[in-house]
């Protein structure tokens, strides 16, 4: 049986889980995940982006922006890439 207590769930935070794609012509990529906070930068349709999880409502990817800052897209504007 495997020990789910002993796991390092903060790990899975920084391990990529993959790329998303961005299905409509352009999607911001916000500071929290909210269209409320900044944009820290903006895609175009087709652009990938690594992605690291889910926020809690499952409303927004998480991501790494160029410079690796954690960022957020909606999930409505992105699809999971498997190309």
């Amino acid at each position: 049986e495997y020990d789910w207590g002993s796991t390092d769930w903060s790990s899975w935070e920084s391990t990529s889980w993959g790329d998303v794609k961005i299905t409509v012509d352009s999607a911001n990529v916000y500071s929290s995940n909210s269209d409320g906070s900044s944009v820290l930068e903006t895609k175009s349709k087709n652009d990938k982006i690594e992605y690291y999880g889910f926020d809690d409502n499952f409303e927004y990817y998480k991501v790494k922006t160029a410079d690796g800052s954690d960022g957020y897209i909606k999930l409505l504007e992105a699809e999971i890439s498997f190309d």
